[in-house]
């Protein structure tokens, strides 16, 4: 609370000679809303693929058997989180291209380092995992590698390391296609491509259904997840591909959005 009310504060005060202004324009609430609902309806998939296993598999499951898929899911949407910085930056830029009209490589640029990225922070997770899981069974071969005091953590919870270091690789890799279509996501909204919307709309709607039905362990659900992660990338990529290729839409207000 203290958090977002600091940085709402922030905002309006960064803001205040719009909020003082004296003077009033004619505003047209329609085509505000043609942008900004499609704009937010886009970017809300996202986070609802993004977050709402949590909320399926403690339906499910119970709370109190989730600890350690919460854990796990922790990981693998701190992955995604990692990349985020690079849409960040990538959408205000994007808008300019598109506003100036100038042909750019940004969009691969970004997509390539999302991937790298991505792949490595993923590789990386997955072999911690698999060492803990060697250091649970071995104990002795590892005694020069890491700690003494971590490794009897690792001794006195071997159900923890086995059920983290089993969901914790799943996690990480099905997470993986979901950071690159985040930045297909921003690229075409901020070019105002809002035909994809309606598409991803069904698409979430079908994969919270598949959970909820054959979500019948924590592996299971993460594959799901993972094969609803690649379908919405596709998706992005196939709407790409489309925009690309096909006339561009009037993109005279697009600075309205950024």
């Amino acid at each position: 609370l203290i958090g977002i009310s600091a940085a709402l504060i922030l905002g309006l005060y960064q803001t205040r000679d719009v909020w003082g202004a004296k003077l009033r324009a004619p505003f047209d609430w329609r085509k505000w809303l043609g942008r900004v609902i499609p704009l937010t309806l886009g970017l809300g998939t996202f986070q609802f693929i993004f977050s709402v296993d949590m909320i399926i598999v403690r339906a499910l499951f119970g709370e109190h058997q989730t600890g350690y898929y919460s854990f796990s899911g922790m990981i693998g949407r701190g992955l995604v989180m990692f990349t985020a910085p690079l849409v960040a930056v990538m959408f205000p830029k994007v808008v300019q291209s598109a506003v100036q009209k100038q042909k750019t490589n940004l969009l691969f640029l970004t997509l390539i380092s999302t991937a790298i990225l991505g792949a490595i922070a993923a590789t990386f997770c997955t072999l911690t995992c698999k060492f803990m899981i060697y250091a649970l069974h071995n104990p002795e071969q590892v005694k020069g590698f890491i700690p003494e005091p971590i490794l009897q953590v690792i001794l006195k919870h071997p159900e923890v390391i086995t059920s983290i270091g089993t969901m914790i690789p799943w996690f990480v890799w099905c997470m993986l296609p979901l950071s690159l279509a985040n930045v297909l996501l921003n690229n075409l909204l901020a070019r105002m491509e809002y035909r994809v919307v309606s598409y991803l709309i069904v698409l979430v709607a079908l994969y919270a259904t598949v959970e909820v039905i054959f979500g019948s362990s924590f592996i299971r659900v993460i594959q799901i997840l993972g094969i609803f992660n690649l379908l919405y990338l596709i998706i992005l990529a196939i709407f790409t591909k489309i925009a690309k290729a096909g006339i561009p839409q009037n993109i005279s207000t697009i600075l309205t959005i950024s």
